[in-house]
């Protein structure tokens, strides 16, 4: 009723209400449509293929769909490859450290960055993330990355402050693609 006042005896019921007209009620339409795509979808799959779907649970079938829920440093780490790097150079341990060090919002959108996609890179993309020496760009400049073949050009930077800084702001400009 929407003439009741809400008091401290019916305040919860008033939030719970609340939260379903705005979660649910409000996106209903939109909910049923997707269900009923992603039925159709099913619906075209191979009789083997759809028994198979069927059999996942309700978490698998959200991984396997939107990937990966919570990522871990451990989950990006065991991505990284380092190419063009010297032997003594320690970019590759700063940008290990940086990963190691981040949240799962930090390392979503770092593999935004570097793959295009805020999951973990599956096939027929690489499945593993290249770091290589941008020998030919100078320290002023920020990382740039090569989303199709999940590639990101480092700089040569001379302290691991300088790559968190500038790898952040490139993470974080506006712009995805860079004519670098």
């Amino acid at each position: 009723d929407i003439s009741r006042s809400v008091t401290d005896t019916n305040k919860l019921e008033y939030v719970n209400a609340k939260l379903i007209h705005t979660l649910i009620d409000v996106r209903l339409e939109g909910l049923v449509q997707v269900k009923e795509g992603f039925e159709a979808a099913l619906q075209a799959l191979s009789p083997g293929i759809r028994a198979a779907a069927c059999a996942l649970s309700p978490r698998d079938l959200q991984i396997l769909v939107c990937g990966q829920l919570r990522l871990v440093p451990a989950d990006v780490l065991g991505l990284l490859r380092f190419d063009g790097f010297l032997a003594d150079s320690l970019i590759p341990q700063w940008v290990r450290e940086l990963v190691a060090a981040s949240d799962s919002d930090w390392l979503r959108t770092f593999l935004l960055f570097a793959t295009g996609e805020k999951t973990l890179p599956r096939a027929p993309k690489p499945e593993h993330l290249t770091i290589e020496a941008a020998v030919h760009r100078t320290t002023q400049s920020l990382p740039s990355s090569h989303t199709c073949f999940n590639k990101v050009d480092v700089p040569l930077y001379e302290s691991a402050e300088e790559l968190s800084n500038k790898l952040n702001i490139a993470l974080h400009s506006n712009s995805p693609l860079s004519l670098a």
